[in-house]
């Protein structure tokens, strides 16, 4: 593609911006960046001219996959937060709207059941009056992102081995998920590929033009 994908532009606003910008309109809490020692002084740069709220931590080790990364997030995460969010950087189609559902359903879980997405003929699961462990955006029966994620699960994450997967604790069956199902697959559209950015970038063009009136892209 040319760049690193936190760089690739949407109508002139990088991927990483577009990211910080829904996650302050949506209300979150100072964000924390993570990227690798040769991205370091590129990425201060340009968060600290348009996010100087954000707070910059470097991986030494990225060809140990995302879970390192979180890891290295996590490690510096302020000991009073609730709950962190697990937001990819190259899932563009993210709205500001879909982040802050997810926060104010992580705060009135008591109103939703913890039902798996592939269990569609399932009766609601009863469950107690408590936060959850995830709230899961999904379409379709299938889990996306960004993730919402209780503070209270960042010491087994950080307990994880390098090589393991996030998902050894994020998808545990025994922690009590809500999945917050959406109304298309912006929640699954990643960017691996020229043609993915292509095809992202074509329907965000696509939405600006029909929401131009809006406050939100």
């Amino acid at each position: 593609m040319g760049r690193p994908k936190d760089q690739l532009e949407f109508e002139g606003v990088t991927v990483l911006d577009l990211a910080l910008r829904n996650c302050r309109d949506a209300g979150c809490g100072a964000p924390i960046v993570v990227t690798r020692i040769n991205r370091e002084a590129e990425i201060r740069a340009q968060l600290t001219a348009s996010w100087p709220s954000a707070r910059v931590v470097v991986n030494p080790s990225p060809e140990l996959g995302q879970t390192s990364s979180l890891r290295i997030g996590l490690a510096t995460l302020p000991a009073e937060s609730r709950a962190f969010l697990v937001f990819p950087v190259d899932f563009p189609l993210i709205r500001a709207s879909d982040v802050k559902a997810l926060c104010q359903i992580f705060g009135g879980a008591e109103q939703y059941s913890s039902i798996k997405p592939t269990n569609r003929g399932e009766a609601p699961t009863s469950v107690p009056a408590r936060e959850p462990d995830v709230v899961v955006p999904s379409f379709a029966h299938r889990r996306g992102h960004p993730v919402l994620v209780n503070a209270a699960l960042a010491e087994a994450i950080l307990l994880l081995p390098p090589d393991a997967p996030a998902r050894q604790v994020l998808s545990a069956p025994d922690l009590y998920t809500i999945y917050m199902e959406v109304d298309d697959d912006r929640v699954l559209c990643d960017m691996d590929t020229p043609q993915a950015y292509a095809d992202c970038l074509a329907r965000y063009r696509a939405r600006v033009r029909l929401n131009r009136s809006t406050s939100e892209p």
